[in-house]
């Protein structure tokens, strides 16, 4: 008696590592990321962000581990942001208005192990302990081929800290589908639907409520602003041009 053999079903995919293929067969040249004259396309996006999936797998952060990020808000955070998700760690980005005593009780109150970490902040992390990953030199070579562990929807996705103000930061965690979950939510919300002749202005730090924002224009081909810290002087230069088309800031920015 024969017994037919099914294929074996295939193994979940993060929609971070789907989204940034997309990124590439949808919009490819166009840019997604600026930052004062800094360019970075979605073909370059979804590369650089490979090139960090792979490297944070090779590293052998597990599926739901924290994995902290230290970059300034330009195209680098975006790239590490959506690398780690896409590895099936949690992102950890780092807001680096955070004392060093905070920083290290953060780390230690997740267990982080390792870092991706841009050259110009590696003497924060030089003495955390961490295995550190200098972004900019993950990023200068294409990913090699390396396969994602199975996705699980339900580990940790994104660790971010409370700002402290009534005590030692707090640890707030997102699992995956939930954090996927938002920025569909976020999507469907937005005052208006962007598109390629659309630009954000984003000011405020990327470990808090601007990786959404970014997500959300990204993810539907508009393309992002990302400078570090409020400049209203360039803010202005830039509405002047007519090169950015909205803004996300709290009210005390955009009054």
């Amino acid at each position: 008696m024969s017994v037919a053999r099914h294929p074996a079903t295939p193994a979940p995919e993060s929609p971070w590592q789907t989204t940034l293929r997309g990124f590439a067969a949808r919009f490819g040249e166009r840019v997604a990321v600026a930052s004062r004259g800094r360019t970075l396309t979605f073909a370059q996006l979804a590369g650089q962000a490979d090139a960090v999936r792979a490297a944070v797998i090779e590293a052998g952060a597990g599926t739901g581990e924290p994995v902290a990020i230290f970059a300034r808000n330009g195209p680098g955070v975006v790239v590490a942001s959506y690398g780690v998700m896409a590895s099936g760690a949690a992102e950890f980005v780092v807001d680096l208005n955070l004392g060093p005593d905070d920083v290290s009780y953060a780390l230690g109150i997740m267990n982080v192990r390792h870092a991706l970490v841009e050259r110009s902040e590696l003497r924060r992390v030089a003495s955390l302990g961490l295995n550190v990953l200098v972004l900019e030199d993950v990023i200068a070579h294409p990913a090699r081929p390396i396969a994602a562990p199975p996705f699980d929807a339900r580990a940790w996705g994104k660790a971010i800290m409370t700002s402290g103000t009534t005590g030692r930061p707090k640890a707030i965690i997102h699992r995956h589908d939930r954090r996927w979950y938002a920025h569909v939510l976020l999507r469907s919300h937005l005052p208006f639907a962007p598109g390629a002749a659309d630009r954000v202005l984003l000011m405020t730090a990327y470990a808090h409520g601007a990786a959404l924002i970014a997500a959300a224009w990204l993810e539907s081909g508009a393309s992002i602003e990302l400078i570090d810290g409020v400049d209203v002087a360039y803010a202005d230069e830039l509405f002047a041009r007519g090169e950015v088309t909205a803004v996300f800031a709290p009210p005390t920015v955009s009054c």
